[in-house]
């Protein structure tokens, strides 16, 4: 499912994406941290597709996050704020089932961050990236959304 966008929304969301991406890749040395950097770009370009492609910048939202938690050692805290925004499109722009996919992606990222702790991929004391800002944009989509909705859309 692809959403015809204007000219100025396609450069908004380019702008958000790419000035993400340069503020989550300045701090990485390049040299030791390419998990990581791979994870920002994943989520750059999830972010960048949030309201042209709903469906697709979840699943690579998705993608991003397992390989985050998997292989990156990036803290859940600036990088994880696409998160936010890739969910809040979501519950705008998405059709009804990937709604629920993106309702669904709370449980999946609990599920996979505990099965990650019991194979000793992470420790109980790393935090667990996407799962928090997941849970927090989830709720922040379905309880303020359609507050927040006609603000957001006159700002841009």
């Amino acid at each position: 499912m692809f959403i015809r966008l204007t000219r100025g929304q396609i450069a908004f969301d380019a702008g958000i994406a790419l000035v993400y991406f340069v503020v989550c890749f300045a701090p990485l040395n390049r040299n030791d941290q390419v998990a990581e950097a791979i994870t920002v770009a994943a989520l750059a370009i999830a972010l960048g597709l949030r309201r042209f492609s709903p469906r697709i910048a979840l699943g690579v939202a998705w993608l991003a996050a397992v390989w985050q938690m998997y292989f990156a050692q990036i803290g859940a805290i600036v990088p994880d704020l696409a998160i936010l925004a890739i969910l809040y499109a979501n519950a705008r722009h998405a059709d009804r089932v990937t709604r629920w996919f993106g309702f669904a992606s709370i449980f999946v990222g609990a599920v996979l961050g505990v099965a990650l702790i019991a194979m000793k991929k992470m420790t109980r004391e790393q935090p667990i990236p996407y799962g928090v800002f997941l849970a927090l944009g989830a709720a922040f989509a379905i309880f303020a959304g359609p507050e927040i909705l006609p603000w957001f859309t006159r700002i841009h």
